[in-house]
């Protein structure tokens, strides 16, 4: 078993403290599209920045507020309920049938059913329920921020400034080229809770072969959403996390931590390493990007965790409009699964995957000049309810299709909110794929359901991955 890779030298000594305040990052730079309305987030559109009128297809409802009460008969120390379990498909996308809704088909979701729809690859989809949601603070934030929010000195692509605790773009510039950066930071700035403890783990499945990978306990604090703070003491560090592994035995004990920027381009993420027997806590040079994930099998690269994660200079962007597409929701079904039931030899056993049609966001990457990057082209579809990304479409420099990858969701009304569940990275040219992060329902330490819950600061300084032993 690997860790993971390490790009860019020998990896040196922690060098200077971790500092969670007392931000450093520029205050940015106006925007051209100051003019936008934040009274629109109460009118036409919901409160974090989705259309509230249904489809006129029919398929997608009215947003109503989302799923922000809990069953009656659900306690906290339980699993998250499944909100629908009574339902039954509305229709199913097949190999034979797929030419019916091509036209709500990512170029990924084809390729998946060419290739595996003879071994039972299929899409069942349910009725959409729109079940995004955010506490009162989050709308009240994210109508401030369509006003205060800035860039980052040299524009979006290289930052978000003087936003915080709320979508940062929710009404998107009209400039493509702005509109389509503006977008994938809203994905990386979506509400999804403040801080949280859980198990995940990733799989790798190669040629039929099931390997767990690694599994550790996780804390994370999403600072940005934190309540109280604002934008004038706001450390620019949006994403912490720090893992301890406890599986495979190869590399039990060790930690990591990683911590996100506003401006990576300026001040870029950083991330630590403490393996046992070292004693030492080593800085990871050049852990984004492009950089391979060796606990993936370098199936995946840094930047496709969560669809995409990370800066945004090597691109340029473009909002190429919304559409309606099929797309994996609200899995909370998928927590009740096991490991072995929910992996089959060439993808995840679609009768644990949960699709609705929802309207997306559809935006492309293109490999910036002077830039050089591992799938120089890239097309990725964002649910406009929660600006999660659902779908991505990765090519080569060959202009080969190469990576598809989806984001599960799960609704979580006791939050309010809709968050993460895991990540499907299929290689069609490798014929394997990853299963990232998904939360099962399964004995320690493959199990990983979320646990919301207040963390220590002192935690979240990468001293603590010494000072704390196992926790």
């Amino acid at each position: 078993m690997k860790r993971r890779k390490i790009v860019g030298g020998a990896a040196g000594l922690l060098a200077a403290p971790f500092i969670l305040r007392q931000s450093p990052f520029s205050p940015g730079v106006a925007r051209a599209d100051a003019v936008a309305d934040p009274a629109r987030l109460t009118q036409d559109l919901t409160p974090l920045g989705a259309e509230r009128a249904g489809s006129k297809s029919g398929l997608i409802p009215a947003w109503t507020g989302g799923a922000h009460t809990p069953p009656a008969d659900w306690a906290p120390d339980k699993l998250p309920p499944d909100l629908f379990a009574g339902q039954k498909p509305v229709f199913t996308v097949t190999k034979d049938n797929m030419a019916q809704y091509a036209h709500m088909l990512s170029a990924g979701q084809v390729e998946m059913l060419k290739r595996y729809g003879g071994k039972g690859y299929r899409m069942d989809v349910y009725p959409c329920e729109r079940t995004a949601c955010a506490p009162d603070y989050v709308y009240k934030n994210t109508a401030l921020n369509v006003t205060r929010s800035k860039f980052a000195p040299g524009g979006v692509r290289y930052g978000v400034a003087n936003a915080i605790g709320g979508i940062p773009y929710p009404i998107l510039d009209p400039d493509p080229a702005v509109a389509g950066a503006q977008a994938i930071w809203n994905h990386q700035l979506r509400w999804g809770g403040y801080e949280w403890f859980n198990v995940p783990s990733a799989y790798v499945v190669s040629n039929g072969n099931r390997v767990l990978t690694s599994s550790g306990k996780s804390y994370t604090r999403i600072s940005y959403y934190e309540p109280g703070v604002d934008v004038e003491n706001f450390s620019g560090f949006y994403y912490i996390n720090w893992e301890e592994y406890v599986a495979p035995p190869p590399i039990a004990g060790g930690k990591f931590m990683a911590a996100f920027t506003l401006q990576p381009k300026e001040h870029p993420d950083q991330a630590w390493e403490y393996l046992v027997g070292e004693g030492r806590i080593r800085q990871l040079p050049a852990f984004e990007y492009d950089s391979p994930i060796t606990q993936y099998n370098d199936a995946a690269d840094a930047d496709e965790a969560f669809g995409f994660v990370g800066a945004l200079d090597r691109y340029n962007w473009k909002l190429v409009g919304k559409k309606e597409m099929i797309v994996p929701y609200n899995q909370n079904s998928l927590y009740m699964a096991q490991p072995q039931d929910a992996m089959l030899s060439d993808f995840v056993n679609p009768d644990l995957i949960r699709h609705e049609v929802h309207r997306c966001w559809v935006v492309e990457a293109t490999l910036a000049p002077g830039a050089r990057m591992s799938e120089p082209f890239r097309r990725f579809y964002l649910d406009e309810d929660t600006w999660m990304i659902m779908l991505t479409d990765g090519y080569d420099d060959q202009k080969n299709y190469w990576r598809f990858s989806y984001n599960t969701n799960a609704a979580r009304p006791d939050l309010p909110g809709t968050i993460y569940q895991g990540q499907i990275i299929c290689n069609l040219q490798q014929q394997e794929y990853v299963f990232a992060q998904p939360l099962f329902n399964a004995p320690f330490p493959q199990n990983g359901n979320w646990v919301f819950k207040s963390l220590p600061n002192s935690m979240f300084q990468p001293q603590s991955m010494v000072d704390s032993g196992g926790l």
